[in-house]
């Protein structure tokens, strides 16, 4: 048993076969600690999305091995998988993925359904992240009804309400203006600190690298630096 709750050991990801085959990561070994705020980070196409992908179990290595507190990932089915998802993990993308015909209220509710909690607990739990993440007054707007900021923070309440182990977050600061972003970034900040959350991030943007306490460097599909943790 170890501290980590992410193991990549000797990770390789290669799409495509022969002449155009892809090799997205390249024999990476890395962990990620219970409690950190990790960003990884190069230039586009360096593997990053690939990299969460992986840890997400939305994908699986051609080579290598990916665990969460020690499961490796290989051993689940689809369905274990889906449930782990579902119930230790939390996603952020940049995209926002909200449901446009639902209120922020139930956008959030809906992970909690998923998870099989009843409706009169499930309504108030998302009422007290929504207004964990500055938007209680906004929990009758539909996605259409707010701004990419407040739209994003639906996004973080709908992945923090089931109380994940982990945040995976892919580039969630592209659509953002900087103030925005800082805002963002603070909320992460204070999630992590308080409820010591480990936060993973898939960034190219120096304002988001700012706040985390390490930064994971891929370079062609390799790690090019790593802090220690």
């Amino acid at each position: 048993m170890t501290d980590a709750v992410v193991q990549l050991k000797d990770v390789t990801r290669v799409y495509g076969q022969g002449n155009v085959a892809v090799h997205a990561l390249q024999e990476v070994t890395v962990e990620i600690y219970r409690g950190e705020f990790v960003c990884v980070v190069g230039p586009s196409g360096c593997g990053k999305s690939t990299m969460l992908h992986l840890i997400g179990g939305l994908d699986s290595p051609t080579s290598g091995t990916v665990t969460l507190e020690d499961q490796d990932l290989s051993t689940y089915s689809n369905n274990e998988l889906s449930d782990l998802r579902l119930k230790r993990m939390g996603f952020v993308f940049q995209a926002f993925n909200l449901i446009p015909v639902l209120s922020a209220s139930e956008n959030v509710e809906f992970i909690l359904q998923l998870q099989g909690v009843e409706p009169k607990d499930r309504k108030a739990r998302a009422l007290e992240v929504l207004d964990s993440v500055g938007l209680a007054d906004a929990a009758n707007r539909r996605p259409g009804e707010l701004s990419g900021g407040q739209q994003q923070r639906v996004a973080v309440a709908r992945a923090l309400v089931g109380s994940p182990l982990l945040l995976i977050a892919d580039e969630p600061s592209a659509n953002l203006d900087s103030t925005t972003t800082r805002e963002l970034c603070e909320l992460l900040q204070t999630i992590n600190r308080e409820h010591r959350t480990t936060i993973l991030i898939a960034t190219h943007d120096s304002v988001v690298m700012s706040y985390s306490t390490r930064t994971i460097q891929l370079e062609d599909g390799k790690i090019r630096q790593a802090d220690a943790a």
